[in-house]
């Protein structure tokens, strides 16, 4: 069975305000896994360009399955349809919404309006590299602490110059605090020094400027105690005690607890 998607109830061409629900639709086999991908669809022909169009959120979705990150099949049965809803604050631009599963693929495009008249805003730069395109760059505003597939957003595009406006609707100030971020998945090897900021909205306007800079690359071999690989490990980096210093952890998802034996083979800076 080939995988199809609708976005709003049509295969291309709806359009709805920012804020305002979003579903998608997606028929594919039973049990099966949907990997989809959201567009911006810079050069807007309803077309993913690679050259031209920038990828922004890649994830997956199961059919009959809920997930704590990702949007979830509202229905929870296997049945072959993946159905989702939710109030999406994604910013004002075309998009393209593509699935996929296995060798089929379907793509649905749509545009998401301005709101009229925003309940409040926040602003701000994201600087970069030189050469480094800074154009169409999704910065994010998200409720409260945590995260979640149906927490409330507001996300941003970037123009040329790194400049972004968030634009609100609702009462964001009932739902304060924001937290402020970039989404990494975009990056690339770039990597925001600013993580999250926390802002209050209503009375003031919020500034919030993000600086990129190229990471380090650091690739491995993850192994136990008996010098066995480790597959399903997640190697990450964070501050120790000591803030000038680095260190490396090792978690294991199946068990959750930290490995004791690590070997890393490769490490530069890109």
């Amino acid at each position: 069975q080939p995988i199809s998607v609708t976005v709003n109830g049509v295969s291309s061409g709806s359009s709805f305000t920012s804020g305002d629900m979003l579903t998608w639709r997606i028929t594919l086999p039973i049990g099966g896994i949907s990997t989809n991908y959201l567009w911006v669809d810079v050069n807007q022909n309803g077309v993913v360009d690679s050259r031209t169009d920038r990828l922004i959120f890649r994830f997956d979705q199961q059919d009959g399955m809920n997930q704590s990150d990702d949007p979830n099949d509202d229905d929870g049965m296997a049945n072959g349809t993946i159905s989702t809803q939710f109030y999406a604050g994604l910013a004002p631009a075309r998009w393209i919404f593509v699935v996929s599963n296995g060798a089929s693929y379907d793509t649905a495009s749509f545009q998401v309006l301005a709101l009229a008249s925003p309940a409040a805003t926040i602003v701000g730069q994201v600087t970069a590299p030189m050469g480094v395109d800074r154009t169409n760059l999704l910065v994010q505003a998200e409720a409260g602490p945590g995260g979640g597939p149906t927490k409330p957003f507001w996300h941003a595009l970037t123009d040329a110059m790194g400049n972004y406006t968030i634009q609100m609707g609702g009462d964001p100030a009932m739902l304060g605090p924001w937290r402020v971020n970039m989404d990494t998945q975009q990056l690339g090897r770039l990597v925001p020094l600013r993580r999250d900021t926390v802002v209050y909205v209503g009375e003031t306007t919020p500034v919030v400027n993000f600086e990129l800079v190229l990471g380090t690359i650091l690739t491995g071999i993850v192994v136990d105690q008996s010098e066995a690989p480790l597959a399903g490990s997640y190697p990450h980096v964070h501050p120790s005690d000591n803030r000038r210093a680095k260190r490396f952890s090792i978690l294991d998802r199946q068990t959750a607890t930290a490995h004791i034996r690590s070997r890393w083979i490769r490490e530069r800076t890109m």
